[in-house]
């Protein structure tokens, strides 16, 4: 990756750092981090990242900050999405849920590999899923699917683990 690249993906983290710091001034608080990994459909692609769980900022809508970067031999995508999912009644012990968000997507065609090709795109997503509580701590699991609209990839499956902030009380 070139100079001009990563600075951009500096950049971007940058601007993720300071969403999630807004947020925190609107009366959202941190209740935890997490993991995140899967698979992309168009472009085909594994991903892994990490998500904030900023909680409730109107009941049962919750606000859920994530990073995402996927990556083949041939593509690097990094996507900051500002994502806020509403929580619907639990099913037994599993939590469905629906939402969706923007993201701003950074993209390196890396073909010819001195070639400086980046993009920066914004696009919309909508998701689906499912968490389960599954520590006595409160670390919740969950599946997600996701699918692009306007400049995002066109599907993702997703799975991770979200750890609660010590502070935070388990529902």
């Amino acid at each position: 990756m070139r100079v001009f690249s990563i600075r951009l993906f500096i950049g971007l983290i940058t601007l993720f750092v300071l969403i999630c710091s807004a947020s925190f001034a609107q009366e959202l608080k941190y209740r935890g981090v997490g993991f995140r990994g899967g698979l992309t459909v168009d472009p085909d692609q594994v991903h892994v990242g990490f998500h904030l769980d900023l909680g409730e900022f109107v009941k049962n809508l919750r606000f859920q900050p994530n990073l995402e970067i996927g990556f083949d031999d041939d593509l690097f995508i990094a996507a900051i999405n500002g994502e806020v999912n509403y929580l619907f009644q639990a099913i037994g012990e599993w939590v469905p849920y629906l939402g969706g968000g923007i993201g701003i997507n950074f993209i390196n065609d890396g073909h010819g590999r001195f070639k400086d090709d980046n993009d920066i795109e914004v696009g919309l997503n909508l998701l689906g899923g499912l968490e389960k509580v599954i520590g006595e701590d409160g670390r919740k699991f969950f599946g997600e699917i996701k699918f692009g609209l306007v400049d995002s990839p066109d599907f993702k499956l997703t799975f991770g683990l979200t750890f609660r902030s010590r502070t935070e009380e388990v529902k």
